[in-house]
């Protein structure tokens, strides 16, 4: 034992021997205040003027022209792109107003094609219904239960339709337009008494 005791100690001397030089040999690295004053000093002195004068920015007389003169007061047109007094704006920004409202209002065409659709749509009810309330009563309790299901629900279907129709003749009468675009009325039939 005494023999490895002796070998580990001497490569114990020989590696602090090399790795203590190593150590001291490493450069030191430079402080946090020392890179910045190098930094400081890395960046250009003289700075670059930001407009260069040639002859052609100078007047005749050698002198920078003069200012622009003011600008007239008012409000800024969108469709001119200049200022207008505020009875001109006001004037043209109603006549835009007005001819968009023109431009978006239903025309005849579109008045007669709702109420036509209203008109097929009350014509289809009523077909169903009468196919319906035409078949024969069945002893199925069953059947007869989903026939009288589907009667009601196409008796609701008219009534909304005939709100459909009575609300389209009131927006007609606000429009101001005439009756006779969305005329005949269509012609609901009234249900028969119940047995």
């Amino acid at each position: 034992m005494d023999g490895t005791v002796r070998i580990l100690a001497g490569t114990l001397t020989v590696t602090l021997a090399i790795a203590v030089p190593a150590i001291a040999q490493q450069p030191a690295q430079p402080s946090l205040a020392e890179v910045a004053r190098q930094a400081e000093a890395a960046k250009p002195t003289i700075k670059k003027a930001t407009k260069s004068y040639t002859n052609n920015d100078l007047g005749p007389d050698g002198l920078p022209p003069a200012a622009a003169a003011e600008p007239p007061s008012g409000y800024v047109s969108k469709t001119l792109d200049k200022p207008v007094s505020p009875e001109e704006l006001l004037n043209r920004s109603q006549k835009q107003i007005e001819a968009e409202e023109k431009a978006s209002a239903p025309t005849e065409t579109q008045w007669r094609e709702r109420a036509q659709r209203i008109r097929s749509d009350v014509e289809g009810a009523q077909a169903r219904l009468s196919r319906l309330r035409s078949r024969a009563p069945t002893p199925n309790a069953t059947l007869q239960e989903r026939a009288d299901k589907e009667i009601a629900a196409i008796q609701t279907g008219m009534n909304d339709l005939r709100t459909k129709w009575t609300a389209l003749e009131q927006a007609a009468r606000e429009a101001k337009i005439s009756l006779a675009w969305i005329e005949p009325a269509p012609q609901f039939q009234t249900p028969p008494p119940v047995q």
